[in-house]
């Protein structure tokens, strides 16, 4: 499994492979752990609204699983990257 994350700023995107040890991360962590520095001043507690992707959604409310079975083959947006 890979995740794609687009920038919409930039106009540029990353694929990321995922691990199985990966799966169960939620996605601000796995991001991080990739080199994807996603604002978050609440550290993933939900609160700050900081880690928006698609304009709605929470980056630190999915796990990367969770993420692909609501939303497969979709892309991460993020529109400050």
């Amino acid at each position: 499994m890979s995740v794609t994350v687009y920038g919409l700023a930039s106009g540029r995107s990353l694929k990321l492979e995922v691990s199985h040890e990966d799966r169960e991360k939620n996605l601000l962590d796995f991001l991080r752990s990739h080199g994807v520095m996603i604002s978050s001043s609440c550290n993933g507690a939900g609160v700050c609204k900081k880690c928006v992707m698609q304009n709605e959604l929470l980056i630190c409310t999915f796990t990367v699983e969770s993420y692909e079975k609501e939303y497969p083959n979709t892309s991460i947006e993020i529109s400050y990257l």
